[in-house]
């Protein structure tokens, strides 16, 4: 799971969904439980650029299962993807991004000054 959220994290779908494959083939258990799920499921979701899904997926696993830091930022990140890619490029404008996971609001500020390329986000 964690080889597959890093490859998510890196942007990379395809990579994701190889190691899935691999760790599908390795553990035979693995596609039928709720982590295979959850990977397929976030595989697809980024694939189709639907933040709210991949939000919903993440709070469902979340329920039942806690996830720990290390994969909430990761997901937090991807998530942030997911969002940039669906909204396109910002040019001069804010954004207000939130991700709801482990019973915490997560919020990012970001602002976009048009004339010098200069990002600040605040978490």
């Amino acid at each position: 799971m964690q080889a597959i959220f890093c490859h998510l994290a890196n942007g990379d779908s395809i990579a994701a969904q190889k190691s899935q494959t691999k760790y599908g083939h390795l553990d035979f258990t693995f596609s039928d439980s709720r982590e295979g799920k959850l990977c397929t499921k976030l595989i697809e979701y980024m694939e189709q650029f639907d933040p709210e899904g991949f939000s919903t997926a993440c709070y469902e696993y979340d329920r039942i299962s806690k996830l720990d830091p290390w994969k909430t930022t990761l997901l937090v990140k991807v998530k942030r993807s997911i969002d940039d890619q669906a909204s396109g490029e910002m040019v001069g404008g804010n954004a207000i991004v939130s991700f709801h996971l482990q019973g915490q609001s997560f919020f990012f500020f970001t602002e976009s000054s048009s004339g010098d390329n200069h990002n600040k986000n605040y978490y």
